[in-house]
């Protein structure tokens, strides 16, 4: 899902893949990107957020048109839909950069999910 980079890398192959009825990793802060390149449209967008066929959610903080993996905090775009679809069994994959982390900061982002 990041812009130039994959074969859902735009808010048009997102919406074929959907009308195709593929099932599909999500990665919130590629989502994030491609709003800012200006190459997903909330139409498409709001379409994915309720789809039904998401196989798993990876969330992460990204900073303008870069994928940071950057600590979630409670303005990382995304978070709450990753909450509501990890409470709905669907598998949901931290990707900030842990190892730079304190403990306590690890579990900080692990409670951000749940």
């Amino acid at each position: 899902m990041y812009p130039g980079y994959a074969a859902l890398a735009n808010g048009d192959q997102i919406a074929a893949a959907m009308d195709e009825g593929r099932w599909i990793a999500v990665d919130v802060a590629h989502l994030d990107i491609q709003k800012y390149h200006g190459v997903l449209a909330d139409a498409v967008l709001n379409r994915l957020l309720a789809y039904e066929r998401v196989a798993e959610v990876h969330v992460s903080t990204s900073q303008d048109a870069r994928d940071s993996h950057a600590k979630l905090t409670a303005s990382t775009w995304g978070i709450e839909w990753a909450r509501s679809r990890l409470a709905t069994g669907t598998p949901v994959i931290l990707e900030c950069y842990m190892h730079k982390l304190t403990h306590e900061e690890r579990l900080e982002q692990v409670a951000w999910l749940i």
